[in-house]
């Protein structure tokens, strides 16, 4: 597959996973999963592009902390390695102060890293944050923020 395939088909998913952001929960869910009946791999990829890591700020402190309690600490301080201050600051005011203080050490601490390790724990998180709200321990932020009216 050539570059430009890649591209096209990355794009392509994109534009899909963009138009099942603005669908209502149930068609989306519907469709995913009939898709995933013949494309597990496809499906997947959309899904990953429903939900990106920083749309958990929009989560709030409640459901941030189930999943934060979820994944360990040492994945949290690889995650938020990188980030922008004002977007690391909305992630770790929804936690404890002593909490905060432990997290922000170990990012502190933790030497270069490489990018896709990063994205990869990124990822996992999200990932958990899906699985969490499947098993309804947890609500993540409506996609659409128009849904909400």
């Amino acid at each position: 597959m050539t570059k430009k395939e890649k591209s096209i088909r990355h794009d392509g998913v994109k534009a899909v996973s963009e138009m099942f952001r603005v669908m209502d929960e149930k068609t989306s869910q519907r469709l995913l999963s009939e898709l995933e009946a013949r494309s597990p791999e496809l499906a997947q990829k959309i899904r990953s592009g429903l939900f990106s890591f920083e749309d958990l700020l929009k989560a709030s402190s409640k459901d941030f902390q189930v999943l934060f309690r979820a994944v360990p600490q040492k994945k949290w301080a690889l995650a938020f390695r990188g980030l922008a201050p004002e977007v690391l600051d909305g992630f770790v005011s929804k936690l404890s102060k002593r909490t905060q203080t432990e997290l922000i050490e170990e990012i502190q601490s933790l030497g270069p890293q490489r990018v896709s390790d990063v994205q990869a724990v990124r990822q996992e998180i999200s990932e958990e944050a899906r699985k969490l709200e499947k098993a309804g321990a947890l609500q993540l932020p409506n996609r659409q923020s128009s849904d909400e009216s």
